[in-house]
């Protein structure tokens, strides 16, 4: 097997595990061993192999709800295996490995993360390998005193194999691993919430012993399949000493010791509580940013010619994926829009200097002249509406503009204006887009809006009307020298961030275009199969979205990961930045 394959399966198993450990974040905040009294055969005192097994034995005593292990006393320590019970029809290989606080992290990697599985079985030692029973001799493994412990078993093959042949873990098949982690365990939904080990304590001995369960479906829940002693008492971690922040959760067991916390939640999973996570929905432990903005790498797009590795990939601007090689920074059209045979020039770089192709909407356009840094093309026989423009060379290709291409007769900016008040004139929004437009229609062009309102299905506008009506625009400032800077700084944002692969309900599958329409809010529909034939996406969204791209900024939603945009904290002086809709990648006409 290629190590590419070999990749790819550890890959999958590893989003498998990391699914399992928000799901188990989400559905099993908290979670119970069994009863002693449910366990037939627990605690195990002897040795199955010398014929002296004591079963429901009295000197044990169950250690409850206990998942990482710390190992007594300092220096190195030798501890003793001893494998003395087991009820399995089906073999199984036990293993330990080393975490690095009582979380379970390892390294900078959280069990939420992808990465943490290869690198905490990279730790493993194999305590007993498949095919072991309690007729086997002791082993002893050496440790470090204060260390903590994660113990796994694989039930039905080797952790080799796991990779290979259950590469997601599915617990209906073998090989399947179950931790004493437990938010690493493929079943959170089962009788103890995903619990496949529990621990005694001796009362007359060092010895602890734990047992496992080895099946999740069809299981009977005993936990007598791989039971086994440790020569040494292994302890609990200790959740005690200094509380820095003063929330009642001392330094050690929280998870933002110096931010106050004391409900510790943490949504992610990636034991950063929420308080002081930089990332608060996309598991990242490290916590790194790269470019010091307050948002982190794992939730953060390319930043396009701020010469900076914004996304923490070692990739900066056009080197990123998420830049594209070839830029437009504008079609110089006229405020009114550009009509039928006008030539329109494309303004960017990175054109070059053999000719590609330029696309308006879905139709491939001729080029009257193309240079390096401007293409310049006449506007074909179109409809009234707003297209957008895309410059492509090879395999390479630009974000796209939009063109209005007017089709209806339009008035001066104040008679627009106030046939536009007639529909929004009740809104916070048009309070704020009114306010701009009068002082500057680079910022917010009505002629672009009014065109594509009166070009649109009356069901579109209709939607888009009750959209905009449900929107809060007061937080963009209480002032005109507070909105004017918020809209220039938007238009001036919005360029600089974009994604690849955003594909539009409007792209032609056949073609294997990607068209991206421009919606002002993520509720706008698509406009209807004739007009998609000829325009891309939807003229009222392209145009209130290309006339001002605040709309979505009030909605103040969460920040996703892989979004196709999100607007800079220093545009508004709200908490944190909200996403532009998942379809929106062109920037402001000017």
């Amino acid at each position: 097997m290629g190590n590419h394959h070999r990749s790819r399966i550890r890959r999958a198993l590893v989003m498998s595990v990391v699914a399992g450990a928000l799901n188990w974040a989400i559905a099993h905040p908290a979670w119970a061993d069994p009863p002693v009294s449910a366990l037939p055969r627990l605690p195990v005192c002897g040795d199955q192999d010398a014929g002296s097994v004591q079963l429901k034995c009295p000197d044990f005593v169950p250690i409850p709800d206990i998942e990482v292990f710390r190992v007594p006393g300092q220096g190195p320590i030798d501890l003793t295996f001893d494998f003395v019970f087991a009820e399995a029809a089906v073999p199984n290989e036990l293993s330990v490995f080393q975490v690095d606080d009582l979380n379970g992290r390892v390294g900078n990697l959280s069990p939420a993360e992808a990465g943490y599985l290869p690198a905490a079985v990279a730790r493993a030692q194999t305590v007993f390998p498949f095919g072991s029973d309690a007729f086997v001799p002791d082993q002893t493994i050496r440790v470090s005193g204060g260390g903590l412990l994660v113990f796994f078993i694989v039930h039905g093959g080797t952790r080799d194999q796991l990779f290979t042949a259950n590469p997601t873990n599915d617990p209906a098949k073998l090989p399947v691993a179950f931790f004493s982690l437990t938010r690493l365990n493929p079943d959170p939904t089962t009788r103890y919430g995903g619990d496949h080990l529990i621990g005694f304590q001796s009362t007359s001995s060092q010895l602890t012993e734990f047992a496992f369960e080895d099946l999740s479906v069809n299981s009977d829940w005993d936990f007598d399949d791989v039971v086994y002693t440790v020569s040494t008492r292994l302890e609990r971690p200790a959740c005690n000493g200094p509380d820095r922040d003063g929330d009642g959760v001392p330094d050690v067991c929280d998870d933002c010791p110096s931010v106050a916390n004391s409900d510790q939640r943490d949504s992610d999973g990636d034991l950063v509580g929420d308080a002081c996570d930089n990332c608060v929905d996309v598991p990242n432990l490290a916590q790194g940013d790269s470019d010091g903005d307050g948002r982190g790498d794992a939730c953060s797009l390319e930043v396009c010619g701020d010469g900076r590795d914004n996304d923490g990939n070692g990739l900066v601007d056009g080197d990123d994926p998420g830049c594209p090689s070839l830029h437009i920074e504008k079609l110089a059209q006229p405020a009114r829009g550009a009509r039928i045979g006008a030539t329109v020039k494309v303004l960017g770089r990175g054109f070059g200097d053999v000719p590609g192709s330029l696309e308006v909407g879905q139709e491939d356009v001729s080029v009257e002249a193309w240079r390096d840094k401007n293409v310049k093309f006449a506007v074909p026989q179109l409809d009234g509406g707003v297209y957008l423009v895309r410059v492509t060379r090879g395999a390479a290709t630009s974000e796209r503009e939009a063109l209005l291409v007017p089709g209806v007769r339009i008035g001066t900016k104040k008679a627009t204006l106030r046939s536009l008040g007639d529909v929004f004139g009740k809104t916070s929004w048009w309070t704020y887009y009114n306010g701009i437009a009068r002082r500057s229609t680079t910022l917010a062009n009505p002629f672009w809006l009014y065109t594509a309102l009166t070009a649109a299905d009356p069901a579109e506008r209709d939607r888009v009307v009750a959209t905009v009506a449900g929107i809060d625009a007061t937080t963009y400032g209480t002032s005109n020298v507070a909105r004017r800077r918020i809209a220039r700084c938007l238009q001036t944002s919005s360029s600089r961030y974009s994604a690849p692969g955003v594909r539009a309900s409007g792209s032609r599958a056949s073609s294997g275009r990607r068209t991206s329409s421009p919606a002002a809010t993520p509720s706008v529909p698509t406009a209807s199969a004739t007009a998609r034939s000829r325009r891309s996406g939807s003229d009222v969204a392209a145009a209130a979205h290309a006339s001002m791209r605040a709309l979505d900024l009030v909605r103040r939603s969460r920040y996703k990961r892989d979004e196709s945009a999100w607007i800079p904290t220093r545009c508004a002086r709200a908490p944190m930045p909200s996403p532009l809709s998942a379809s929106a990648s062109t920037t402001p006409p000017s």
